[in-house]
């Protein structure tokens, strides 16, 4: 009967280093679980050996400390196996909340990889937007130098008409009134001229002070 308790109790031991081992290490190993599984089987063969032989036993008291040992072991039995599955569990649970943030943390990186990439388009985008409303401010306030230019350039084409006119008419004699209607005219053309390039500076001024 000594030889069966000695063995169990061997056995027991050996599952007890394994679990504290396997609870320590608080990771999913599948050949420790395996062996530990294994030392569990193990001890439970030999604790109903143990029994058989307890109950073979023909001394009373040997016989009842021999069921004491049997409850003893099957209790340690029970106990390990509980120990065994819920560390199991929690290390798995570990494994799996790993897993999931590891998983979290590459899509947040993707998502950054991602949001840098709109941010450069976005400011290139902004860029090319700048450079297309400067060149139209250019143009701008190139077709409004060249209204006034023109402006200008059709007073003087006004000025030399006028003087030609009124020359003519002092050569034919025309009447007083002909020659101050085209005066008024004149003076007329001189209003819309400069009419025209208050206007055109007022938009000049207007574009370079909104839009530049």
């Amino acid at each position: 009967m000594n030889v069966a308790y000695n063995r169990t109790l061997k056995q027991s031991q050996s599952v007890q280093r394994e679990l504290a081992a396997f609870e320590s290490a608080r990771t999913t190993d599948d050949v420790q679980e395996e062996r530990i599984l294994e030392g569990l089987r193990r001890l439970q063969r030999h604790i109903e050996e143990y029994d058989t032989v307890t109950k073979r036993e023909l001394n009373p008291e040997k016989q009842k400390t021999g069921f004491a040992r049997v409850q003893k072991f099957r209790d340690d039995y029970f106990g390990m196996k509980q120990t065994f599955d819920r560390a199991k569990h929690q290390a798995h649970t570990r494994a799996m909340h790993h897993n999931e943030r590891d998983q979290l943390l590459q899509q947040t990186d993707a998502q950054s990889e991602s949001t840098t990439i709109n941010m450069a388009d976005f400011s290139q985008r902004e860029a090319d937007f700048a450079d297309y409303a400067d060149q139209q401010l250019d143009t701008f306030i190139a077709q409004g130098r060249s209204a006034l230019n023109n402006l200008v350039e059709q007073r003087g084409i006004l000025k030399g008409t006028q003087r030609r006119i009124l020359d003519a008419a002092n050569t034919l004699g025309l009447s007083r009134s002909v020659i101050q209607y085209i005066e008024r005219r004149s003076t007329q053309d001189k209003f819309i001229f400069f009419a025209g390039v208050i206007v055109c500076i007022f938009l000049m001024w207007a574009i370079i002070h909104y839009l530049g």
